[in-house]
């Protein structure tokens, strides 16, 4: 075992494709896989064995290989069917997440079915459930059985349709790529759909310091915070997680993360655009004068918006931008002495934060009359032209 100080690696990680990834620890003398048997004496001529190169994402924090992963990854292999107990435990586990989701009757699809014993479980349990596996062994026994599992690796199928839920057991962990995985995953379920994981608890090795738990085929390990991580940086929202197993394994239950909306926002803001022409063109009509103080960003922004070339001009303290233009507009930047001796009729106050009292103090202490509209970020109201607001009062 070689434990020498972390180095940074050109490593990409598994889960979120960062690049920084810190080399912790070499493990040598271990199986080159789990299902690595020999059939003769003669065979261990060729059993050498590997080292395991475990390492850490320094952005997301995912624990993993950074070895090729093992010839059958695809496949699901496992020793034995459910026992009675296990189905009863299954059962148990699944009867609230059904209701709490209101799942029954709905779609669902396992990916890494194996011989279709958990899909028993679920449509036994009430729901439409079909499974996916690599293996064309795994395939025949289901098949036998009658359990509607196809035969296909999930990065490398099509599907016609989508899935109200999609369950994936113990079968992330053996991903070469993670990131990729779970964007598929994303793709196979349905817009309210959700996902059901279960991964080895990389905190249960963690407790019993028993790093012989490591072994090549499983190339991520997933505590808690990294899960939800992975699939937070993958398009998910998380709904629950919890522990099952005695801890032995991680549950993960997630739906699409909602897409941003912003047309209600632009909606909002075509009106406040479209209040402030107003409010200018009645100012026009009425013959006053009207500046407006604050040339940051968003000011600038809202009056090229709203094509306010009747402003006299714009104040503002910085001395850096005194005496430019404006964009857009090309209204010509003032400094605040500017506005006290050429006096406006209105004055329109675009300032982020407190500013705006801090330059109603400034207009007083001046004896500056004026009539001054704060700017808050809703539709101005027009009315507000007939009423007496001056800045020294």
């Amino acid at each position: 075992m070689n434990s020498k100080q972390p180095r940074i690696s050109n490593f990409i990680c598994r889960g979120c494709g960062s690049n920084v990834v810190a080399d912790l620890l070499t493990l040598d003398g271990f199986p080159r896989a789990a299902q690595h048997f020999l059939k003769t004496i003669e065979q261990a001529m060729d059993d050498n064995p590997v080292a395991l190169n475990v390492a850490e994402c320094q952005d997301c924090g995912l624990v993993q290989l950074k070895n090729s992963p093992v010839s059958y990854y695809k496949d699901v292999i496992t020793a034995a069917a459910l026992s009675a107990k296990s189905r009863e435990v299954l059962i148990h586990e699944w009867l609230p997440i059904i209701e709490r989701f209101s799942l029954s009757g709905k779609k669902s699809i396992e990916i890494g079915a194996c011989r279709g014993d958990f899909l028993a479980v679920l449509n036994n349990l009430g729901l439409d459930a079909c499974g996916l596996e690599n293996s064309e062994e795994n395939i025949e026994v289901a098949k036998n059985n009658g359990y509607p599992v196809q035969h296909g690796y999930l990065i490398d199928s099509d599907f016609e349709s989508e899935f109200d839920l999609v369950v994936c057991n113990n079968y992330l962990e053996h991903q070469p790529d993670v990131k990729t995985f779970l964007r598929k995953i994303k793709e196979l379920i349905s817009e309210d759909g959700l996902v059901y994981f279960s991964v080895p608890n990389f905190e249960y090795l963690l407790r019993r310091s028993c790093l012989y738990e490591f072994v090549a085929d499983h190339l991520v390990y997933f505590n808690r915070k990294t899960l939800k991580t992975t699939f937070e940086a993958n398009g998910f929202e998380v709904q629950m997680q919890y522990e099952k197993n005695n801890g032995n394994d991680l549950v993960i239950i997630s739906k699409k993360a909602p897409r941003l909306n912003l047309q209600e926002h632009a909606k909002t803001m075509d009106r406040v655009v479209g209040s402030l022409r107003l409010l200018l063109a009645e100012a026009s009509k009425a013959g006053k004068t009207v500046a407006s103080w604050g040339a940051g960003h968003r000011a600038l922004a809202l009056l090229a918006l709203a094509d306010a070339t009747s402003i006299a001009y714009v104040v503002d303290s910085a001395p850096f931008k005194q005496n430019l233009l404006t964009p857009i507009t090309h209204l010509p930047i003032r400094d605040p002495d500017y506005l006290i001796k050429n006096k406006c009729d209105i004055l329109l106050l675009m300032l982020p934060g407190g500013f705006a009292l801090q330059v109603q103090e400034y207009l007083k202490q001046n004896k500056c009359n004026c009539q001054v509209i704060i700017f808050n970020d809703v539709e101005i109201d027009t009315q507000i032209l007939k009423k007496v607001n001056y800045g020294n009062e």
